[in-house]
């Protein structure tokens, strides 16, 4: 064999090995990929090697940047649920009645309390209109988010749905967001105005020189959207009623639910 026809051999055989090679990779590839689309729950994404967060409840992420949440036990959730609180009588004293001209609702609420507003209404504690918000009563109307039509979301969905959006946060190196629901029941308050009310996880992602970090910051709740399309004649889908974010604590979720309880039409 001349050296010619050595140097053509080579060549082939460089040929074979890197379409060889190409092949292994790719049918790699492929079996990754499939591997990485079946799963669909946090201990398949754990016992498959990705990585596990620390955040409460735990969380692990696939490559292709799925996230999952590990499920609580019922015991689990009653633990991580704000603490409940009851108002004495000194604490409840009078209650006066805000009325929304725009939608058509009425609401109780302290007497001692100051409420501003008319499309969005917040509740201050005290009459100074510079204190700080506790209550938020907004309206929730169908949009279209990420591909996503609310319109063709049932209530308990477009609710959900509504929930994550108001949680979510966009920064320069971490975004705040909601991923699970820790509890979620249908609410009818004694006027017969129904709903849900709802508590979320909400985490903060932080990516710093290219490393990811997820933390639990709380537990939010309890969320109320009240399905109130029909008692407005369609002027909105839903009501958001909760407290101010980082102004939570016990007495105010107890005024909270004791103030859903009153709304009307």
């Amino acid at each position: 064999m001349n050296n010619k026809q050595k140097g053509f051999s080579l060549i082939i055989i460089l040929v074979g090995v890197v379409v060889l090679a190409a092949a292994g990779l790719g049918g790699y590839y492929f079996v990754n990929q499939n591997k990485i689309k079946n799963i669909n729950s946090f201990e398949e994404c754990a016992k498959a090697g990705y990585p596990v967060m620390e955040s409460y409840p735990e969380q692990c992420r696939t490559p292709d940047g799925r996230i999952f949440t590990k499920e609580l036990s019922e015991e689990e959730k009653k633990k991580v649920q704000p603490p409940q609180a009851t108002i004495s009588a000194d604490q409840k004293g009078d209650w006066n009645t805000y009325i929304n001209k725009l939608y058509g609702y009425k609401i109780d609420y302290p007497a001692g309390y100051r409420v501003e507003g008319d499309i969005y209404v917040y509740i201050k504690d005290g009459p100074d209109s510079n204190l700080i918000t506790l209550i938020e009563i907004f309206p929730e109307e169908d949009q279209v988010f990420n591909d996503a039509d609310t319109s063709k979301l049932s209530f308990e969905d477009f609710a959900v749905e509504k929930l994550k959006m108001r949680c979510r946060a966009d920064g320069p190196n971490s975004t705040i967001y909601c991923d699970k629901i820790i509890s979620k029941k249908p609410y009818a308050n004694k006027h017969g105005v129904k709903g849900f009310e709802i508590y979320m996880n909400q985490l903060r992602e932080t990516t710093i020189g290219g490393k990811t970090t997820v933390t639990n910051i709380a537990i939010l709740g309890p969320l109320y959207v009240l399905d109130v399309q029909m008692e407005t004649k369609g002027k909105i889908r839903g009501l958001y009623i909760a407290e101010s974010y980082g102004h939570s604590d016990p007495i105010n979720s107890e005024i909270l639910k004791e103030l859903v309880e009153t709304l009307r039409f």
